[in-house]
């Protein structure tokens, strides 16, 4: 253990130059230093160290879930303050330590091709989830000193000095090109007109009843000043601090907003165990003030694409993410085929997609198991258009996302015509 904890005291850099320069600066100073932004190049593992992650990847591969299942538990105890980062509901469904795991593996995987994966999809994934919830750089340390500890855990004696050296340096890497990443999502956040670093507070000013268990509610900025317009598809970040005198995660919600909306709006759906859909759902009112945080979000109507169809294939609340999507891509004179799946008397926002669509079905299921089987058998066939020159995004359930984006797969459609995204630490389908 000694020699992981040496590890951990040697890599666990956590002053980062160019994010230090902004963590205060108002949003006007943000947009004037944002052109002086300079990266803050990671550090390279040396050769040594690149052929001892090689030669133990497979080893950590095969036990990266046992480590992050020991991970998790190590760092609440160690630093209880972290708890306040993650959704309870994904530690206890064990979604969380199995996403960690697929990331360990990944990184590990491409450790030989840093810059690209510097630049992929799944670095800004992460990066986007990370500045939502306001993860600073010291929060970098603190996750590198409780990994290394339950991997030393977990491999024992397997763990040699070389082996604790290289993989400490691999996560310095990691931390170094997360934190840089990040830095520059909160200066340009920052620099959109109306945007703003860190929280602020909205005031609830409209609560409407959707459906069974589920609640609109508008929010507007207390201090009336403009707010950052979000890109259909994004979502804000809630902030509570303490709730019911526990430390509660922030929550995402997308957005449902229009374009020129005067207001944020969102569609929260009360979740069984769900301390914050309840209290939403339930206790807030109209005057009440949340602790809100820009919008983000990766999945996003991309316009470079506005001269293909758009289909949109959404189950249960999920379609809170798709229905500004689908307005935009109307609004811009795409083909648009609206598919959803809802459970019988939860049906949502179907009601608010524009009547001249070119394809909308609803399918309404008697129990929870809301996948779109249906759907995902003929996919292509039940939507006339959708054979050629569309993108197709999804999202609602894993395991509807599964099946939808194998059977698009297994009919030819490319991977970059097909974007998805699950509410919970990410998957690959």
């Amino acid at each position: 253990m000694q020699r992981i904890v040496a590890a951990t005291q040697r890599y666990a850099r956590v002053a980062h130059p160019v994010f230090n320069t902004y963590a205060r600066a108002s949003p006007a100073q943000c947009r004037r230093r944002s052109t002086e932004a300079q990266s803050v190049p990671y550090t390279p593992l040396t050769e040594d160290q690149l052929a001892v992650i090689r030669a133990t990847a497979p080893v950590v591969a095969e036990n990266a879930l046992a480590i992050t299942k020991t991970f998790y538990p190590t760092m609440f105890s160690n630093n209880p303050e972290t708890l306040a980062f993650f959704n309870p509901t994904n530690q206890r469904e064990g979604s969380q330590p199995e996403a960690l795991a697929a990331s360990i593996i990944a990184y590990a995987t491409n450790i030989d091709s840093v810059d690209a994966f510097a630049r992929s999809k799944a670095v800004e994934l992460i990066a986007t989830k990370h500045v939502a919830l306001l993860v600073k750089p010291e929060h970098y340390g603190i996750v590198g000193s409780n990994l290394m500890k339950a991997i030393g855990a977990v491999l024992g004696d397997a763990v040699t000095a070389e082996v604790a050296d290289a993989w400490g340096a691999a996560y310095q890497q990691l931390a170094d090109i997360l934190i840089d990443v990040e830095n520059k999502m909160y200066v340009e956040t920052a620099a959109l007109p109306g945007g703003w670093t860190g929280t602020r507070d909205f005031q609830v000013v409209k609560k409407t009843h959707e459906a069974e268990d589920t609640t609109s509610i508008h929010l507007a900025p207390v201090d009336k000043a403009q707010f950052a317009a979000a890109k259909p598809g994004q979502y804000i970040t809630i902030h509570f601090g303490e709730l019911n005198g526990k430390l509660t995660a922030p929550r995402h919600y997308t957005l449902c907003n229009s374009p020129g909306d005067d207001t944020y709006r969102i569609v929260v759906r009360k979740k069984d165990l769900g301390v914050v859909s309840t209290y939403l759902n339930d206790v807030t009112k109209e005057g009440d003030v949340l602790s809100i945080a820009p919008p983000a979000g990766v999945m996003t109507l991309d316009n470079d694409d506005a001269s293909k169809n758009a289909v949109f294939i959404g189950g249960g609340i999920g379609v809170t993410t798709l229905l500004p999507m689908a307005k935009q891509a109307h609004a811009n004179g795409q083909k648009v085929g609206w598919v959803t799946s809802h459970v019988q008397g939860k049906q949502v926002l179907d009601n608010e997609v524009p009547a001249d669509v070119a394809y909308n079905k609803t399918f309404i299921t008697p129990n929870g198991d809301s996948h779109l089987l249906d759907v995902s058998r003929d996919i292509l066939e039940s939507i006339p258009f959708a054979k050629e020159n569309t993108k197709f995004y999804i999202c609602g359930p894993w395991k509807m996302i599964s099946d939808v984006v194998t059977k698009l797969r297994d009919h030819g459609v490319a991977s970059a015509d097909i974007c998805y995204e699950i509410y919970g630490p990410a998957k690959s389908a």
